[in-house]
């Protein structure tokens, strides 16, 4: 088993989530398993979709450990012809890109993605925003005309005579991270049209019941906001800068989420409440919506051997912020926030 780390393709080693049994509990079932590392940030991802810089530069390195693990697992008691990858978060998107890539699709056996879809890199599910040029503007003034006139010499001198120290709390105040794109290599078209070409093996998808609460609880953990400003007028401005895509369709869709998992009765102020109907919608529209349509496209694909799970114990482990009142019992007796 082959783990891929997660971080938003910005953070993270492969000594991430060090919980000791982890490992120990595979390893008692005679799993051998093998952790990754690969570039993160502006050195993985940054791109101008030239020789200059080249896209998707971590997945490539992830290419070449899959590769090399295949190649050499043998010697450390291994068979090369049943590896699975797994991965959660950036990793998870990062193993479902490798079942829609063709420089390595082949090259393993089985697919775990836990809460993660390579699809929250594609159609405007994380705004349109162009990192790279937003950071070549930030870090070396090259503007937008600049960049379009297609000459990179100069971009090209300034980041590669920048320490790391210079552009490292740009990655770090990246609060969605760095996407993978479509590049005509790793990935040579969309997801989409991309699905019906993934190979019928073993895939397991999953996610955790409250996955964007990790997003709001670091917010309350770091100061950006308190539980008093969660209100239904704080939830649509937030959706309104997630969704700025939806354009014109904005106002529908608020209204139609609001309808959907607003307890009856619930008033426009009340914060706790808010904090977890944001929650239970991001949680739909950023993890659970994009995972089922991977699994809807393997199922047409006549793929026989999908598998879905989803944690719903309240661990310990990880919990960073301590809400209170943040629990499910508030909703006991509706069935509007279970995710199926």
């Amino acid at each position: 088993m082959l783990w891929i780390h997660g971080g938003s393709l910005k953070t993270g080693s492969a000594q991430s989530y060090a919980t000791g049994s982890i490992i120990r509990n595979f390893i008692s079932r005679g799993v051998i398993v093998v952790t990754i590392q690969y570039r993160l940030g502006m050195l993985g991802y940054f791109t101008t979709f030239t020789d200059d810089f080249p896209p998707n530069r971590g997945a490539l390195d992830q290419v070449e450990a899959i590769k090399f693990v295949k190649d050499e697992i043998k010697n450390f008691g291994g068979n090369p012809f049943q590896i699975t990858l797994f991965g959660q978060s950036a990793g998870s998107a990062s193993v479902a890109a490798h079942l829609f890539s063709p420089l390595s699709q082949s090259l393993f056996q089985g697919a775990i993605m836990e809460s993660g879809s390579v699809l929250t890199c594609f159609d405007g599910a994380l705004g349109f925003q162009n990192t790279s040029v937003e950071w070549a503007q930030q870090l070396c003034n090259f503007t937008s005309d600049n960049w379009n006139a297609l000459n990179y010499t100069e971009l090209t001198n300034c980041l590669s005579n920048m320490p790391f120290s210079k552009w490292l709390p740009l990655d770090d105040n990246l609060l969605l991270g760095w996407q993978m794109v479509q590049d005509n290599y790793f990935l040579p078209d969309v997801p989409r049209n991309l699905a019906s070409k993934r190979p019928n093996i073993p895939v397991m998808y999953g996610n955790c019941r409250d996955e964007w609460s990790y997003f709001d609880l670091s917010f309350l953990r770091d100061g950006l906001t308190k539980l008093s400003d969660y209100s239904k007028g704080f939830f649509e401005l937030f959706f309104g800068t997630m969704a700025s895509y939806l354009a014109s369709r904005e106002f529908d869709v608020v209204g139609m989420l609001e309808g959907v998992y607003t307890p009856f009765g619930t008033s426009d102020d009340d914060h706790l409440v808010w904090f977890k109907i944001q929650n239970d919608i991001f949680t739909s529209t950023g993890f659970t919506g994009f995972i089922t349509r991977e699994i809807d496209w393997h199922l047409l694909n006549g793929n026989k051997q999908v598998y879905a799970y989803e944690i719903t114990y309240e661990s310990q482990i990880g919990r960073f912020y301590e809400l209170p009142g943040w629990t499910r019992k508030l909703y006991k007796n509706t069935q509007l926030f279970e995710i199926f």
